[in-house]
């Protein structure tokens, strides 16, 4: 009995110890939430200094300013609208900062909209971002600057209290994770549509929804598998029309090199402004540039430049992406179709561009979304230590348009791009 007793009592002890420290940590976790509790005016700098930095540092303003033609400082006047809500607001602590999240995010998204991969970084990109960072920083120092915003303790902390400040949110609008829109799941959703079509089933059609990264070690060996049963095929269809992008190795490794027998080389012109922030991130790649900002300005090949844009871009580089051919793949023979439009953003447009300006696929439909940057940088909003992103380079395309603005232009305009390309397929099989 006397043993029972005391392992009764040791028991109690162990429980009485546990939940001390239960205790104790949530105290602990409430007490680093309340750090990350703001004044108003602390968030009114943080809205201030990230608009200073997009003004100084952000290139397409001038884009901006051409898509409102009837009130060109539109911009300015959002900006101002959303501070003032800031300013007003009667929220305190956490409330607080839900609400100034919501306005941060609104007033990026109402002022640049798509154009430039503007938005905050919320905390499931943020933890995403910080493993793949990690994941090719060793084989790509150029990533390290921003491996390094990313790994900031501050930040950490910072993506810790907005994961509590959701758990609010849906507890404040009379929800559970359960009934959230977005129910987490490891699953991937349905990423390819390959199917041999027509109807002599010599067409080959590969749908590709996103380049991203979490795709690209299941759907390139699908890829592959299709390719070899559509080698009697004499014509394939790409369709990346609803693609926003995501890594361009996806492109290059499950299109390009197992279907080229010699190395492709496409140009790219980019401009940025001169600024600490710019520099940051991009600053060695301008560094050995031997293209100038006013050369570019020259090119007499480029008539569609547009010159008060490129007043406050004093930095220019050339960059030539190269592709070589896979040795042992034996590449497809047949024509290559590559269908776009308005949806196709980013690494799917570097894919257009690619295509475009060296033959490798015949673009058909309507104009892309553009933004063939590097990829956006990050700003550490000093006192929150949110991370917002943006682009800072400004890419040209071979006439001198904005990408950004204009997009890529089809060699085949048509509003039904698949329509009209197994009508060309079709009209070509009658003359052969």
């Amino acid at each position: 009995m006397k043993i029972k007793k005391m392992l009764y009592v040791l028991l109690i002890v162990c429980c009485s110890l546990i939940l001390a420290a239960c205790q104790q940590q949530e105290n602990q976790d409430k007490q680093t939430f309340a750090a990350q509790q703001l004044t108003r005016d602390e968030l009114l700098a943080d809205y201030d200094v990230m608009w200073q930095n997009m003004q100084e540092s952000y290139p397409f303003w001038g884009v901006l300013e051409r898509s409102q033609p009837d009130n060109s400082d539109y911009y300015k006047e959002v900006i101002a609208k959303y501070r003032e809500q800031l300013q007003n607001s009667e929220q305190t602590g956490d409330l607080l900062m839900l609400e100034f999240l919501e306005i941060v995010a609104s007033s990026l998204y109402e002022t640049c909209g798509e154009v430039g991969h503007v938005s905050i970084v919320n905390a499931d990109f943020y933890r995403d971002d910080l493993a793949l960072y990690k994941l090719y920083a060793e084989e790509m120092p150029e990533l390290k600057p921003w491996l390094a915003v990313l790994e900031q303790p501050e930040v950490a902390e910072f993506y810790n209290y907005y994961d509590y400040l959701m758990e609010l949110w849906l507890e404040q609008a009379g929800l559970t994770d359960n009934q959230s829109d977005t129910e987490t799941t490891d699953e991937l959703p349905k990423n390819l549509d390959m199917q041999i079509m027509g109807p002599d089933a010599k067409t080959a059609y590969i749908c590709v929804y996103s380049f991203a990264d979490n795709f690209i070690s299941d759907d390139i060996p699908q890829i592959q598998a299709f390719m070899q049963t559509a080698a009697d095929c004499d014509n394939l269809i790409i369709d990346i029309r609803e693609n926003g992008g995501g890594n361009t190795t996806y492109w290059e490794k499950a299109f390009v090199s197992p279907n080229i027998t010699s190395s492709l080389q496409s140009r790219l012109l980019r401009l940025m402004r001169d600024t600490d922030l710019t520099r940051q991130f991009y600053g060695s790649d301008y560094a050995d540039s031997a293209l100038s900002a006013e050369e570019v300005q020259n090119f007499a090949d480029m008539p569609n430049i547009q010159q008060e844009d490129l007043a406050d871009l004093t930095l220019a580089r050339e960059i030539l992406v190269q592709i070589e051919p896979e040795t042992a793949s034996e590449h497809f023979n047949g024509q290559i179709w590559l269908l776009v439009g308005p949806q196709v953003y980013s690494s799917a447009e570097s894919f257009a561009v690619f295509c475009k300006q060296t033959g490798f696929a015949t673009l058909v439909g309507q104009p892309t979304g553009g933004s063939n940057s590097g990829g956006g940088i990050f700003f550490e909003l000093p006192n929150t230590h949110l991370l917002v992103q943006f682009d800072v380079e400004y890419c040209l395309n071979s006439d001198g348009s904005c990408n950004m603005e204009t997009g890529t232009e089809p060699d085949i305009v048509a509003d039904d791009a698949l329509a009209a390309v197994l009508a060309l397929i079709e009209e070509n099989s009658k003359v052969y």
